[in-house]
């Protein structure tokens, strides 16, 4: 697989990963088993507050993506197009900047 691509898809996924911003990540087997009560599944789907766990974590906010020098060009091209892709009349970013407020 070409790098450049490898680099994308790693952006792509630190972007998909902003949209449980505040949420719990880990093994997928204990995120099976943490969500597989009613009760945690309801709330986790609210603006509920959650509590990491012995086996699950809070995700946090990454101030920026992981771009090796010589692929930065690139990337902010591909980014820059995606930020600015309207969603329901406003940008892809504004629209990931109001997920899940206060989280």
């Amino acid at each position: 697989m070409p790098a450049l691509l490898v680099t994308l898809n790693g952006a792509f996924f630190q972007i998909l990963e902003h949209l449980d911003a505040g949420g719990l990540y880990g093994n997928l087997l204990d995120l099976l088993d943490f969500l597989g009560n009613s009760d945690v599944r309801t709330a986790y789907g609210s603006e509920k507050k959650l509590e990491a766990t012995a086996s699950l974590l809070r995700t946090q906010a990454n101030p920026g993506f992981i771009v090796p020098p010589e692929h930065r060009p690139e990337i902010a091209r591909v980014i820059g197009t995606l930020w600015a892709h309207d969603v329901g009349g406003i940008s892809f970013r504004e629209a990931l900047g109001q997920l899940r407020p206060g989280r």
